[in-house]
């Protein structure tokens, strides 16, 4: 696997029916977005294309890429922790089948806190608020896969 060079940053939304594809200066902040463009899903071709001649890299390279997603089957639920029961094994799983009502074997959530957006810790376990975010765990395969077809190699989803 051939990765593109790293002297411009890079961003991929992905939503239910575009892409919007970002060049940045360069990866790390401050930034200044150089380039930004709307393309549809429906022609990965085009998109591959568009994203070659962006980074200026040959047929067999990826363009290392933040990428940000929006599937359809998303979870993004603030939820009111009872703090005695958080160091429970099963208190988590728990709540997602029967306040979510989705299958948590078949999803990959994380817990953030509510306040900053930051990964809830559960040993900690100070904060009553928040958000449980998640996507079917098959959502995720066929993005990063759309991802691929377009020459772009996620550094982060």
């Amino acid at each position: 696997m051939f990765f593109g060079t790293k002297s411009k940053g890079f961003c991929v939304e992905i939503g239910e029916h575009t892409a919007l594809v970002a060049r940045l200066s360069q990866p790390e902040a401050p930034i200044l977005i150089e380039e930004l463009k709307e393309l549809s899903l429906g022609d990965a071709a085009a998109l591959a294309e568009y994203i070659g001649q962006m980074e200026g890299k040959g047929p067999t390279g990826y363009a290392l890429a933040k990428c940000g997603v929006y599937p359809p089957r998303r979870v993004v639920r603030r939820q009111t922790l009872d703090l005695k029961r958080v160091k429970e094994p099963a208190y988590f799983n728990e709540i997602l089948a029967q306040q979510f009502r989705i299958e948590p074997e078949k999803y990959t959530v994380r817990v953030l806190n509510s306040a900053d957006g930051s990964e809830y810790d559960a040993v900690k376990a100070t904060q009553k608020e928040v958000l449980f975010c998640g996507v079917p765990s098959d959502d995720i395969i066929s993005t990063q896969d759309k991802l691929l077809e377009m020459g772009v190699y996620p550094e982060c989803l």
